[in-house]
């Protein structure tokens, strides 16, 4: 069974006002998969015309045991609009995402045996690699919001 180190619990942008929803999913899906992300939209629920939730998994093999995660989420209260013959939207829209390490994704290291060498490998062996991981990972989710935050020209907040 897998591995996941949690390395950033919340991040996003927050935001009010006159936007294009369609865009801004398109940016920020196309810079995920510019990253090198294969990007899997787990939900996508219009609850009425006013509300709408997107969210996502995306994931970056890094090598043969690990992977990075990055979970997003879009939530957004707003009202169709149309400026010159724009289809816009006006609301509040909350993009959020998480960030985490998945060690031994493909389940190579299954079984009481093979789970106890991998911690010894993890603890002892490669303690360094996964730190410039961590900071890699956070580096890569932080872009994520850098670019969030630039398409909506506002600025960032840390969560809760």
């Amino acid at each position: 069974m897998s591995e996941v180190n949690y390395v950033i619990d919340k991040l996003g942008v927050k935001f009010e006002g006159i936007f294009n929803i369609d865009e801004f999913y398109s940016v920020l899906k196309e810079f995920l998969i510019q990253s090198g992300y294969t990007v899997t939209e787990r939900e996508f629920a219009e609850k009425t015309k006013e509300n709408l939730t997107v969210k996502w998994k995306s994931a970056k093999v890094v090598d043969e045991y690990t992977q990075f995660i990055i979970k997003s989420s879009i939530k957004c209260s707003i009202q169709n609009i149309e400026i010159k013959n724009k289809k816009l939207s006006n609301g509040t829209m909350d993009f959020t995402l998480k960030a985490q390490i998945e060690k031994d994704y493909q389940d190579l290291w299954a079984g009481p045996l093979k789970r106890f060498i991998r911690g010894v490998y993890d603890k002892f062996i490669a303690g360094d690699r996964f730190e410039k991981l961590e900071s890699e990972l956070k580096d890569e989710a932080y872009s994520v919001v850098e670019k969030a935050r630039q398409y909506l020209n506002m600025k960032t907040f840390k969560g809760h």
